[in-house]
Order: C-alpha cells, then sequence, then structure tokens
C-alpha cells in the first residue's frame, strides 16, 4: 500500500478527536517514517496540517509542553508555524 497524507492526517484528526494523543502522535512518528514496519516509497513529505493535529491532540491531552515541543520540531524541520499552530500549542497550558 503506498503511503497517503491526506488519509494519515485525517487519521491524526481522529485521534485528536477521540483524545487518543499517543496514538495521534504515533502516526505522525509512522508517516514520516515510512509506516508501521516501513512501507513501500519511505515516508511522506513533513506536513504542517499533519502536525497541527498531532499538535491539538496534546493540547487536548493537557499536555501543553509536549505541544510546545512539536511547535519546536516544526521549526527545526523547516516547516511553517502559523497562528493557528500556535494557538492549539496555548490551549494546552492553561
Amino acid at each position: 500500500m503506498r503511503p497517503n497524507a491526506v488519509v494519515d492526517t485525517a487519521a491524526i484528526y481522529a485521534c485528536a478527536r477521540r483524545g487518543m494523543v499517543e496514538e495521534a502522535v504515533g502516526l505522525l512518528r509512522e508517516m514520516e517514517a515510512g509506516g508501521e514496519g516501513g512501507r513501500e516509497g519511505g515516508g511522506l513529505p513533513r506536513n504542517p496540517v499533519a502536525y497541527g493535529c498531532a499538535i491539538n491532540a496534546r493540547a487536548r491531552g493537557r499536555e501543553g509542553r509536549r505541544a510546545v515541543g512539536l511547535l519546536r520540531e516544526m521549526q527545526e524541520k523547516g516547516l511553517e508555524v502559523t497562528e493557528v499552530h500556535y494557538g492549539a500549542a496555548i490551549n494546552g497550558l492553561n
């Protein structure tokens, strides 16, 4: 099966909505690494939308510091961090 950023990002979003924090972040990691057991074609391009969903999952789980850690990771990888990303992380700090 070929990797698909839209499907993977939707799965991260669904996990975030259900409060499945570790699953959401785990999917983000799998997405970048190439999937469970290594997917054909390797990982997917870095995706700010997927990161936003993972940040939201951390925030919903009251893991604000870890959400900020994902923001820093985005910056280190050269991804565009928007006010939406910052807002989600700040919500986790409240």
